[in-house]
């Protein structure tokens, strides 16, 4: 019998193309090609969800021979299908179909011949689940394609009695979307072998496995963002919005006030909700905006509760907005499980706070810049509304520390009074080891930080720009320029904000 080579079967490794009985002669005589992406967009890969599952395992197994000792067994796991199955119309749930096997490695005694055979053998496990993910599915031009409703386009025929069965034309359209990818991280199993099967010299040939599975895999696609880049000009009572998606060469698009911003200091963004910290004579209040449309900012509220004294700048943990009161030497916060209308929950210092300006926060610890005595001090904010201080440091080389950012275990200081941003090694998150500092010679009052994957920005607030510096190397950040120039006047906020398309 002639062994089948279709589809799915030995000969074909992946799904092949369709088949076709024959070639037709064809000329192209027109094309035209057009971009149809209203702003500057990057293709990158998202993260939608990391996952731990767990799979209960039992099954039975005979080795080929009888056995007396099992003398080693080696296992590892292998993945068949692991498939996230979009639900319609529900961008942020999948079904996960994950199927696999562990494979043993069995070295055994059979006799007492001294000779150890060896065996292997597959155990299949198998698990489907609805779950949640961190980010959600995209699909730019809609999920599903029009096929079983082709549009045909039909002429009438000569003798008008019915179509020209001769000539005839159709509309189809296809989408072809960005698959979801599973990748295995990990993979743990804790197992029980229980021999059974004995004959009369006490030897055995079957083995019944019990096995706790313990995979860690991460869901990605392949999604098309933009980013934008929100700076608040101090000077000019504006913020100004700039496209990022290039981040070496950020564009202006826009600028907004909404007739409350007096003096626009720090931002903090949280789903479509902006905060701008409005510390002017008369308001030392944070204003709110509905960015829904992040272009044209929406102003929907603002408050203060008589507790804000120069709101310099702010950090966002879950429910909870951290506000530095700048006159008043404490952190204010705020519940803003209601993004529009935060309720204040209280306020701290320590006795520790003189001038507190940047916040920013890693793990379950809040680094605030203590601007008039040139120290960082360090709070644990395991329970978000009662911060406990854990510490401070300052390595000598602080002079007017006024915000933070961080990439990986490496943490950032805009250090305003020796015009230089300090390097500091946060792998021990309690106690940050000094690594350098930078400068260029092009930073003049480096004030305010922002990250967006390996691009640093640096507002220069005495000089009226953003610096740009290329982190790929952490410890050794590269100027590539900066922007801004006739737009920005004391640059003192900035929040990145990235769309998913």
């Amino acid at each position: 019998m002639r062994k089948s080579t279709g589809c799915g079967n030995s000969g074909h490794d992946k799904c092949p193309p369709m088949p076709a009985c024959d070639i037709a002669d064809s000329t192209s005589s027109f094309c035209k090609v057009t971009q149809f992406s209203r702003i500057r967009r990057i293709e990158e890969t998202v993260v939608l969800g990391d996952f731990l599952i767990q799979i209960l395992v039992e099954g039975d197994f005979k080795l080929p021979s009888y056995a007396s000792d099992v003398k080693n067994i080696k296992k590892n796991v292998h993945l068949t299908q692991c498939k996230a199955l979009p639900i319609p119309g529900v961008n942020n749930v999948v079904n996960l179909f994950v199927e696999g096997y562990i494979h043993k490695n069995i070295q055994y005694i059979d006799n007492c011949d001294g000779f150890i055979k060896d065996y292997s053998v597959e155990v299949p496990f198998s698990c489907f689940k609805r779950v949640e993910l961190a980010r959600p599915v995209v699909f730019p031009f809609g999920e599903f394609s029009v096929k079983e409703n082709v549009r045909e386009r039909r002429e009438l025929a000569k003798d008008g009695m019915g179509a020209d069965r001769c000539t005839f034309g159709s509309l189809t359209f296809e989408i072809n979307n960005e698959p979801i990818t599973c990748k295995l991280l990990a993979s743990a199993v804790n197992q029980l072998d229980i021999l059974q099967n004995f004959d009369k010299w006490g030897r055995f040939n079957k083995v019944t496995e019990k096995a706790d599975v313990l995979l860690a895999i991460k869901l990605t696609q392949k999604q098309v963002v933009s980013r934008l880049l929100y700076v608040s000009s101090f000077g000019t009572r504006v913020v100004q919005i700039y496209n990022i998606s290039n981040p070496r060469n950020p564009v202006r698009i826009g600028e907004f006030n909404g007739a409350n911003l007096n003096n626009p200091s720090g931002l903090a963004i949280t789903g479509n909700i902006l905060y701008v910290a409005n510390p002017a004579q008369g308001n030392n209040a944070v204003e709110v905006y509905d960015i829904s449309n992040p272009i044209a900012p929406v102003h929907v509220g603002e408050f203060n509760q008589g507790n804000l004294r120069f709101p310099d700048q702010l950090a966002i943990n879950g429910n909870i907005l951290y506000v530095a009161n700048g006159i008043g030497n404490h952190i204010e916060i705020y519940n803003i499980s209601n993004p529009v209308n935060p309720v204040r929950l209280g306020e701290f210092n320590g006795d520790h706070l003189n001038g507190p300006s940047g916040l920013i926060i890693t793990d379950n610890l809040l680094y605030v810049a203590n601007f008039n005595v040139n120290t960082v001090e360090i709070y644990d904010i395991t329970n978000p509304t009662n911060p406990v201080h854990a510490g401070q440091f300052n390595a000598g080389n602080l002079d007017g520390p006024a915000q933070f950012a961080i990439t990986g275990t490496t943490l950032y200081v805009a250090n305003v009074g020796d015009d230089t941003v300090e390097i500091y090694d946060i792998s021990n998150p309690l106690a940050p080891v000094r690594k350098g500092e930078f400068n260029s010679g092009n930073l003049d009052g480096p004030a305010i930080l922002a990250i967006t994957g390996n691009t640093l920005y640096v507002a220069n607030s005495e000089e009226d720009t953003v610096e740009i510096y290329d982190i790929s190397n952490p410890l050794a950040p590269v100027r590539e320029g900066e922007f801004g120039t006739g737009e920005l006047d004391f640059p003192n906020g900035m929040a990145i904000l990235t769309l998913l398309c």
